[in-house]
């Protein structure tokens, strides 16, 4: 099947290209390219065919040979070849053997804005309507953890907060005993923990477009205060998608731009008051307190 592979990528690019480098695998098949880079066990190159330039890789463990300035010299370097003679080894600031190639261990931490898109219940005063509206923007921070069998598929630990707060000094508000006015606050705090699925597209420069896909257990917690302090919790099951593209700044960091999406609906609380009373809240099945989330956010990878 390898060998096949190598057969139509010769196919779709002839010999007849602008580069001047060439590979050879261990099947015997000759690749002529401009090679870029060496690392995570691949060597990387550059293949131009009908007009367009394209980023390729291949595993060193299916390289047999190969050579920088093929029309220049007529001599081919083997990759296994450590001395100084081989001009390849000096001319690339990269790790350049399967011994020294990073890790296949990535961690990620991600910081950045988030809003909660969801519409506001009708349930809510109109003159409450205003703060409840900015508790659904707030900040968010997370990070995983993730092991990648190739340069394309990663599994990991994945862990996600939003943060918001809100208070208003002198709020009026109607409670089961009338109409009063007094302190009302929220900090409120969602968590999400649970694994992930990384599909990821190397470029030949090092840099890589990426969906992460997760499931998890999702933690609610508010520690209001409603007239008197009163903390409200529940959990729920969510879902959730990143979409990014990282940059390589070195072999071993990175950095990244990530957008992400988490859903998901809590319909059971439990509130303690400032005194220890406990008491269970269930809502009805046609409703629920919406978890739904966009993240916007900017990190960094180490590898």
């Amino acid at each position: 099947m390898r060998k096949i592979f190598f057969l139509l990528l010769l196919a779709f690019f002839p010999v007849s290209l602008f580069s001047q480098d060439l590979i050879v695998t261990d099947f015997g098949d000759s690749i002529l390219c401009k090679i870029t880079s060496l690392k995570n066990r691949k060597i990387y190159f550059l293949c131009k065919s009908e007009g367009e330039t394209r980023g390729l890789n291949l595993p060193l463990a299916a390289v047999k040979i190969y050579k920088v300035g093929y029309y220049s010299k007529k001599v081919a370097y083997n990759r296994r070849d450590t001395s100084v003679n081989n001009p390849y080894r000096r001319s690339l600031p990269v790790k350049k053997t399967d011994k020294d190639a990073v890790s296949p261990v990535v961690i990620s931490i991600y910081g950045g804005l988030s809003i909660e898109p969801a519409k506001l219940s009708a349930d809510i005063p109109f003159n409450l309507r205003d703060y409840y509206h900015d508790l659904q923007s707030g900040m968010n921070i997370n990070g995983s953890i993730s092991y990648f069998y190739s340069d394309q598929l990663g599994i990991g630990f994945k862990y996600q907060r939003f943060m918001s707060s809100n208070t208003w000094d002198n709020a009026t508000f109607s409670t089961k005993y009338g109409s009063r006015t007094g302190k009302l606050s929220d900090k409120l705090k969602i968590s999400f923990f649970g694994p992930s699925l990384t599909l990821r597209t190397v470029y030949g420069n090092g840099n890589a477009l990426y969906s992460n896909y997760f499931i998890g257990y999702v933690r609610y917690r508010d520690d209001a205060v409603v007239i008197s302090p009163v903390t409200i919790t529940g959990g729920t099951l969510g879902i959730g998608l990143d979409a990014g593209y990282e940059i390589e700044v070195t072999e071993h960091f990175h950095i990244g731009f990530q957008a992400s999406f988490i859903a998901g609906g809590v319909r059971e609380f439990k509130t303690i008051n400032g005194n220890g009373g406990v008491q269970t809240i269930k809502l009805e099945d046609d409703n629920y307190e919406s978890i739904h989330r966009l993240d916007f956010s900017i990190g960094i990878m180490l590898r």
